[in-house]
């Protein structure tokens, strides 16, 4: 503090100390895009317009600070979000995607496909009265999505959350614009589950990564845009050139190897197939919960004493343990008060889940979970997912 300098700055209009702050920004931090687009819309206002447009973005932005579900983006999410919608518009299914700075601002740049695919910069819509109205619209969806879905799309949703990225955010923003466009109320229900199964199908293929489903979900963004009325949105592709499931046993092969994560996202899917009466929060003894914050449980142990069980053996025991049919969700103090009990002695936690499943497992005349429960249950869930594709695609 004893060796700061205070230099003041005087200007004679606000285009003049905007400038000015850019380029004091640019000498060190980075503004952010958003900061960029505020500028850049603030400057092409005038007068009159500019402090109601200052106060409109101040509360789009308190809007997302104060939002449980966007408080950690910025505005210039909306703007990457609105990015796909016109790409969509124009058909674009290029993976080769301008940044969002660079889309909105960048006139006739050419990619690396010497195309000029900015179109938002191209056609100056970001000084366009629309687009800002739009981009508050798609803040107010984006800030409270819950909102605008029925109850069962807003399982479909909270489930879409836990998947490993969040490329399909696209295709919720593209629903929501049609939604707007032409009153269709009906298009989550329609859309939400084909999205959920197009990202199960991409963990189970080994295909769930950014560039696995990159292709696939901006075409079925198109098909949004161009073809209201369809209700399919999704096509084979390189990745998935078939929409069905494979096998039984790459089915349970992708089970024992998946990350705990995509593990996550399959077992809340089944929840939900399992029974569609399935809640998804609850609260008990004072405490609230999760069906998608849940854990998994391991039905047969994995920590198990090293004596024979039933005819179990350790190396058939490390074969079954990951397996689909050996894992469901449990509460977590459920999950902690099973421990590597046996399957008897866990029955009676079982029965105080919310989860029904678990509670139809609690109900069962069975005393032991053995290597043919495993498999009987590895089947059930196949057939389950195996008929949802089916059902959706």
């Amino acid at each position: 503090m004893q060796n700061c300098v205070i230099l003041p700055i005087e200007c004679d209009g606000r285009d003049k100390a905007l400038r000015i702050f850019n380029t004091l920004n640019n000498r060190g931090v980075s503004l952010s895009p958003a900061d960029i687009f505020k500028g850049l819309i603030f400057t092409n206002k005038n007068d009159k317009d500019r402090m109601e447009f200052a106060k409109e973005w101040k509360t789009l932005e308190n809007q997302i600070q104060n939002s449980n579900y966007l408080k950690k983006e910025d505005i210039s999410f909306l703007f990457t979000q609105y990015e796909h919608i016109i790409r969509a518009q124009y058909s674009e299914v290029d993976t080769v995607i301008p940044g969002v700075l660079e889309f909105w601002t960048k006139k006739d740049k050419e990619n690396s496909k010497n195309k000029k695919a900015n179109f938002a910069a191209n056609e100056d819509l970001l000084n366009k009265e629309e687009t800002f109205e739009f981009i508050k619209q798609l803040g107010e969806f984006w800030c409270n999505p819950y909102n605008y879905l029925n109850p069962q799309a807003q399982k479909y949703f909270a489930i879409l959350n836990t998947f490993q990225n969040r490329l399909w955010q696209m295709v919720v923003s593209v629903c929501f614009y049609e939604y707007k466009k032409n009153k269709n109320s009906d298009i989550f229900d329609i859309i939400l589950p084909q999205l959920v199964a197009y990202n199960a199908l991409g963990l189970i293929y080994g295909k769930g990564g950014s560039s696995g489903l990159f292709w696939g979900l901006m075409k079925a963004n198109v098909n949004i845009i161009k073809e209201n009325k369809r209700i399919n949105i999704f096509e084979p592709s390189i990745n998935l050139p078939d929409l069905k499931i494979p096998s039984l046993e790459n089915f349970i092969d992708f089970s024992k190897k998946a990350r705990p994560q995509q593990i996550r996202y399959i077992l809340a899917l089944y929840a939900i197939m399992y029974n569609q009466n399935q809640v998804m929060e609850w609260n008990k003894d004072n405490k609230n919960y999760s069906l998608v914050k849940a854990e998994i449980e391991h039905i047969f142990p994995r920590n198990w004493q090293n004596t024979n069980y039933n005819g179990w053996d350790e190396k058939e025991a490390q074969e079954y343990l990951e397996q689909i049919g050996n894992k469901m969700f449990l509460e977590k103090k459920l999950n902690i008060q099973a421990g590597n009990g046996y399957f008897n002695k866990k029955k009676e936690i079982y029965k105080d889940s919310y989860f029904i499943e678990a509670r139809d497992l609690a109900a069962s005349s069975q005393k032991d979970w053995l290597k043919c429960d495993i498999e009987k249950r590895n089947k059930q869930i196949y057939d389950a997912f195996s008929k949802f594709f089916t059902s959706v695609f």
